[in-house]
């Protein structure tokens, strides 16, 4: 396996980081796994894992990223014992690298990658850990993001919420334009991908390195993929070859006053970005807002659950002394 420019797709939800993911596993020396999850629920808390050279305490940190794993199954067997048989290095990195040295070795290909949007408000922490790291990131219209992660996510419930953490993923990847040169970070648009696909994939393939294929194009026939899109309701659509079936939603599914609402909301990254903002801006009202804020308290229930069982494995370790909490802020557990 290459560790040498380890590929990082990054985006905000709902933006095709899915389907770009597996468009470059349909590619012969690619390999990039289900989402890892392991920079947003595990790195926060790697303090709380104690000393990470001591097997004992090794072995918890792998336990749990493999409890992340179960929701999604790989289609070959993970242990403690086998992650911790194929690191090479020690600590977070290498239990990292282990699992991406898994998939590749199984799917027999040289190069891995990870999808996890979330990984947007991570780009420092992986530079650390994979200093010659490629980030791929894919934006697209927030508006379309909006309905499409209230339709196909079980959270936020409503076009406010959602086109909110549109937002943040666009202003989380502002400072890594200046600080990233062009060899590390390379965007694309989902509706330039979905329209003009081997332009676009020609290019995400120069940027790699990687000799373009055009049996990237299967992707759809992929056993990966049918898998994936027969995993979740949200993933029903990879069945299909690339389409631009899913631009410019908004504009058919939004009334005017929530057209309005979002161009005052999120126009200033609309309009960054070279999206068109033709509505006029306005304001919600203070009841609307109030409305909003209630309808998006509810979460994703097996990510609150992950997350309540974790906390309760941070206690259980600090009472047992592997870690202690004197001096910490208490807002991550």
């Amino acid at each position: 396996m290459n560790d040498s420019a380890p590929i990082f797709i990054v985006s905000s939800p709902r933006s095709g980081s899915t389907l770009l993911r597996l468009l470059l596993s349909a590619h012969s020396r690619i390999a990039i796994p289900p989402p890892g999850f392991m920079f947003p629920l595990i790195y926060p808390f790697l303090h709380t894992y104690g000393d990470l050279s001591r097997t004992t305490n090794l072995d918890l940190l792998i336990e749990d990223v493999l409890e992340f794993q179960e929701n999604k199954p790989w289609p070959m067997p993970l242990s403690v014992e086998r992650v911790r048989t194929a690191m090479t290095e020690p600590g977070f990195c290498g239990v990292y690298k282990a699992l991406k040295r898994i998939w590749c070795d199984h799917h027999n290909k040289p190069r891995w990658g990870e999808k996890t949007p979330r990984n947007i408000y991570f780009m420092a922490e992986i530079l650390e850990c994979f200093p010659s790291a490629q980030f791929l990131h894919i934006c697209r219209d927030g508006r379309d993001v909006a309905i499409d992660w209230m339709e196909n996510l079980n959270w936020p419930k409503n076009v406010y919420h959602t086109a909110l953490h549109w937002q943040e993923s666009m202003r989380a990847i502002r400072p890594f334009r200046k600080k990233l040169n062009p060899a590390q970070l390379f965007e694309v648009k989902y509706e330039v991908l979905v329209r003009r696909p081997e332009d676009t994939l020609k290019e995400v393939c120069a940027f790699l390195q990687e000799e373009y294929e055009p049996t990237m194009f299967d992707f759809y026939r992929q056993e990966e993929t049918i898998r994936w899109s027969e995993s979740a309701f949200c993933h029903r659509f990879l069945k299909n070859p690339i389409n631009d079936n899913h631009v410019g939603l908004y504009q058919e599914r939004l009334s005017p006053a929530d057209r309005g609402m979002l161009a005052g909301l999120i126009g200033e990254e609309l309009k960054e970005l070279g999206y068109p903002v033709e509505e006029k801006p306005r304001q919600v009202t203070p009841e609307e807002l109030r409305n909003y804020n209630e309808d998006a308290r509810a979460n994703e229930v097996g990510t609150i659950k992950f997350k309540m069982r974790h906390w309760e494995k941070r206690r259980q370790r600090r009472e047992l002394g592997i870690w202690n909490d004197e001096g910490l802020t208490k807002a991550f557990g």
